[in-house]
């Protein structure tokens, strides 16, 4: 018979290539708090075992890997900037003011109902001014 015929094992870039897949879609849900952060930490996790893989030489995407990590890296440091977003500037509707939408209504919650202002009194008439400067007397003819 002849000799057995070898083929090349192909290398498993799988876990890299996850990685940067994962960590680009985690970077971009990075705002998103939930997904910035699920998808972040599998990014690095995938892009760990891709790196180990390269390292015992069953992979040849160590590149692709890192990039995963990286990118897992940023979708995490974007979500807890937008946690850290959140606690300094508080969530829902600020209490500005009456008649601008920010007041409570009877049931403590906000309204949200547009409220007019009250109507500014008009200004009167300029002879129906009767102001005279203090302390002289009216004059003759005035009433």
């Amino acid at each position: 018979m002849g000799h057995p015929f070898w083929l090349p094992v192909r290398p498993g870039n799988g876990f890299g290539t996850a990685a940067l897949i994962v960590g680009i879609t985690g970077a971009l849900l990075g705002v998103s708090i939930v997904f910035g952060i699920l998808l972040g930490a599998l990014a690095v996790v995938l892009g760990a075992v891709g790196r180990a893989r390269v390292t015992r030489g069953e992979a040849d995407n160590g590149g692709t890997a890192l990039a995963g990590i990286v990118l897992g890296g940023v979708a995490l440091l974007i979500s807890a900037l937008m946690i850290v977003l959140i606690a300094v500037n508080g969530l829902g509707p600020k209490g500005r003011g009456p008649g601008d939408g920010g007041d409570r209504g009877r049931d403590g919650g906000y309204s949200d109902t547009y409220q007019a202002a009250p109507p500014h009194p008009a200004p009167p008439h300029p002879e129906a001014c009767t102001a005279r400067p203090a302390g002289r007397p009216p004059a003759a003819g005035s009433a």
